[in-house]
Formats: structure tokens, sequence, C-alpha cells
């Protein structure tokens, strides 16, 4: 339903003076040349609509979800790791006022690793680059972004220093892995 004060009154620009109603009164004036008006039944159906329209509007705009994730690449392909709100959905909360989260570091730093090393057995002897604690836009929602970087050892003049980071959710899984295969 429309809100009342949609359907009384239509401010306006007006080039004359103020608007009278029908028994005569001034509807009265802002300043600057903006009239109010009574709103016939047409235009009020059309603020309804309008209204309506900007009401599912927002409903479709809280229903779209954030989607958190990162990319590395390889010989053979880009990876991308892919957390997204229904992942998140499952996962324990945690609220930073508690001592620990529930996947420690070193739990999400163990998981990082064997997945990482699926898809890159090279990256088996990388060291570990950091681990950073990242809140979701869910509320209590956390997940972890991991990353290694090859052995400066490894590292040859000219060429930089590979870093590759991934996700691990609060309930010690792997975000979602997203494959596309280099040609």
């Amino acid at each position: 339903m429309c809100p009342s004060f949609l359907c009384k009154i239509k401010l306006t620009r007006s080039p004359g003076g103020p608007t009278l109603a029908p028994d005569g009164r001034p509807l009265g004036s802002r300043e600057g040349g903006w009239e109010c008006r009574e709103v016939d039944a047409r235009e009020q159906k059309i603020v309804r609509i309008y209204v309506f329209l900007l009401w599912l509007i927002g409903c479709v705009t809280v229903r779209a979800q954030t989607v958190y994730g990162t990319s590395f690449g390889h010989e053979q392909a880009i990876y991308r790791v892919e957390i997204n709100g229904d992942d998140l959905a499952s996962t324990p909360d945690w609220l930073p006022s508690d001592e620990n989260p529930p996947l420690s570091p070193r739990g999400a730093a163990t998981v990082a690793r064997e997945t990482v090393t699926q898809l890159m057995p090279e990256t088996a002897h990388w060291d570990l680059a950091g681990i950073e604690l990242c809140p979701a836009d869910v509320q209590n929602k956390w997940f972890y972004e991991v990353s290694f970087r090859e052995p400066s050892r490894i590292y040859s003049v000219g060429r930089p220093l590979r870093v590759i980071s991934t996700l691990v959710r609060m309930d010690g899984k792997s975000g979602t892995i997203v494959t596309n295969r280099k040609e």
C-alpha cells in the first residue's frame, strides 16, 4: 500500500505563484518555486507502482551475495578459489571477543597447503607467506586467506618471486575451486 504522504501531495516546480485549492485557499509553497498540490487517482497509481518497484529492487539487492575470491596461475591453468554467502552459512560463527576462532590459523594453513599442493605439486615446499583472518559481509562469519611464496633460493634475477593465496572457511574446508585451462 502506498504511504499516505506519497499519495496526498506532489511537489512541482512552478514559474507562477502558488497553486490554489478548489476552495481558493493556497496549497502552500516552498522556497525556490516548489509548490505542493493534490495528487489525482492516476498519479496515485503511478506512485504506488513506483514505490512497489523500489521495494522490489531493494528485495533483489538484499538477496545478492558477495563472493570472495582469489586467483593464481600455473603453466596449464588459472585457478580461482571462491567463497560465497551459501558457503559461509554452514560455517561456525566467530565473534572477535571470543578467545580463539573455530579454526586455528595452523589448521587453516594445513588445509590451504593441501589444496594448493593438489593443484600445483611444486608448491609443497613453498614458504608460508601469511595468514589473514577476513570478516565476511555476513554477520559473525569469517574466513582465512592463506598465502604461500616461492622459497627465496629458487628466485632468479629478473623474475619476480611468485606468491599464491587461497581461501579457507571456518569449518576447515577450502573455498570452491574454479579451473580455467590455458590453451
